[in-house]
């Protein structure tokens, strides 16, 4: 599990108005949520929030006036005209508890048989949603197909998690298929 660091300053001023003078700062309006406690307002520089949300961390640590919180990355939000950072929100969590998250898969497909033959690799889910204590969130994870021919399916039920992680995704959702190619088609229709 990658974990980062990044620096706030709290956020006194709120509103549409002050969010704008801020990002025209350099300063990313956000939020850090915590159960049961009231949300902190704050502000993280746009350059470092852009490069946190870039590297494939799950957890962050935030420093807020020199005490250090362990969050989330919730959800950030991005002007849809230029792409940058309009907001972020980060969820406050304890490490020793288990959290829900969405995790990228990597497909492996050097020992695939179906790619081999010169199947397609079609991939329908990009994440799963997993269960692990926030200490052993993995980076991403690694889908073996090995024994995928061409035409099969690779299902949800067929992971292999590393211990301590729970499956949330329903077992039956079809993560990636190997497809034939139009070659392959028209030279089937051809015999």
């Amino acid at each position: 599990m990658s974990t980062a660091a990044i620096a706030a300053t709290p956020r006194t001023t709120l509103g549409r108005r002050a969010s704008a003078a801020f990002r025209k700062q350099g300063q990313v309006p956000a939020v850090i949520m915590r159960s049961g406690q009231p949300s902190s307002h704050i502000l993280v520089n746009a350059i470092a929030a852009d490069q946190l949300l870039k590297s494939r961390v799950h957890t962050c640590v935030v420093t807020l006036e020199g005490i250090e919180t362990t969050v989330l990355i919730r959800d950030a939000d991005r002007n849809c005209l230029n792409d940058s950072l309009v907001h972020i929100d980060f969820l406050e969590v304890d490490a020793t508890k288990s959290v829900d998250v969405e995790v990228p898969l990597r497909p492996i497909t050097l020992a695939c048989p179906g790619i081999k033959a010169g199947g397609l690799l079609e991939q329908m889910v990009r994440k799963i949603k997993i269960r692990c204590p926030v200490s052993q969130i993995p980076d991403d994870i690694a889908v073996d197909l090995g024994n995928v021919g061409i035409s099969e399916t690779f299902y949800a039920r067929q992971l292999v998690l590393p211990e301590g992680i729970s499956l949330l995704t329903p077992e039956r959702t079809a993560l990636m298929s190997v497809l034939k190619t139009r070659a392959m088609k028209k030279a089937e229709a051809g015999k």
